[in-house]
């Protein structure tokens, strides 16, 4: 019931090279990550348009991207998990053993993330002293990145704040040191239920599409939409989960974390944003975007 009017669906995870990779997760609940995943250990899932893992020290790795681990660069947002969670970034998988896995975790169980751990092995043991390492404040979601200099010795991890802020940039070097024993894939773990979400690795995801918003619900709000490929459908509701089922329409499984969604405005060339008094009837609201092109779907906006 999302939209009566979207080109057809593409797939969710694309190939632009080798090493790349897009999964922004927005299909149906599932008790597997879909055809895109390799699942190594554990069980991972779809919940309300985010990845998350059924069991403790769960990995996957994505079935078409590979890089070798010094080319390589994952991303993924975090969010919050029950008790004790990470969200792992891995690279240069050949097995459960032998790959880079770091990892940013909630060590309290407090829904706040505090730690950066760099292992050897899916939640295995740090290769340097250099690990943990610490953020200046707990945060409870935002996005993490792997990467890796020094021609693979060192392994950085940048974290960023739900605004795209720099938190910091974190490095261990000593890769070199079991290099050998590594592979070419990438992918993503998960404890505690932890949530992940816009997985990507090399860039595959191209600009991050989103909407804008500037102002507040009690006077004018300036709305407007960045990183897509066409028009903007905007959607409004109040928050829940809506998925487009009727087969009829274009975007079958297409999902949005919305309750009932009404179409408020498209924008697009001759319309690129739209203002409007809000006086205080839309604080709740909640507003996401669907690319009228691609069919993807923007993060949540509330106002």
């Amino acid at each position: 019931m999302i939209l009566a009017a979207c080109l057809p669906l593409l797939a969710l995870a694309s190939a632009q090279g080798a090493d790349a990779a897009c999964d922004r997760f927005d299909r149906p609940d599932a008790p597997e990550p879909g055809p895109g995943w390799v699942v190594r250990e554990g069980a991972l899932g779809v919940a309300q348009g985010q990845g998350l893992g059924l069991q403790n020290e769960s990995l996957m790795t994505h079935a078409a991207a590979a890089a070798p681990w010094h080319a390589a660069r994952v991303a993924a947002d975090f969010a919050a998990g029950a008790g004790v969670a990470y969200v792992a970034l891995v690279a240069g998988y050949a097995s459960g053993a032998d790959c880079v896995f770091v990892k940013i975790q909630d060590n309290d169980g407090n829904g706040l993330y505090d730690g950066i751990y760099f292992y050897r092995g899916n939640n295995g043991n740090p290769w340097s002293a250099a690990s943990p390492q610490w953020l200046p404040a707990p945060l409870a979601a935002g996005r993490i990145e792997l990467s890796f200099e020094a021609g693979g010795d060192v392994a950085v991890f940048v974290v960023t704040d739900p605004a795209g802020a720099l938190v910091g940039a974190y490095r261990c070097a000593g890769v070199l040191g079991f290099a050998a024993r590594l592979g070419a894939g990438v992918g993503v773990g998960s404890h505690g239920g932890a949530r992940f979400d816009d997985f990507e690795s090399g860039g595959g995801c191209g600009p991050v599409f989103r909407l804008v918003a500037e102002g507040d619900c009690q006077g004018v709000i300036h709305l407007r939409a960045e990183g897509a490929s066409g028009e903007v459908a905007v959607l409004c509701g109040l928050p829940g989960w809506s998925v487009q089922d009727d087969p009829r329409r274009p975007c079958l499984g297409a999902g949005v974390a919305l309750r009932r969604p009404w179409l408020a405005v498209v924008l697009g060339p001759e319309r690129p944003s739209v203002s409007f008094n809000g006086a205080g009837a839309v604080c709740g609201v909640t507003a996401q975007g669907v690319d009228l092109a691609t069919c993807a779907v923007s993060d949540p906006l509330a106002f």
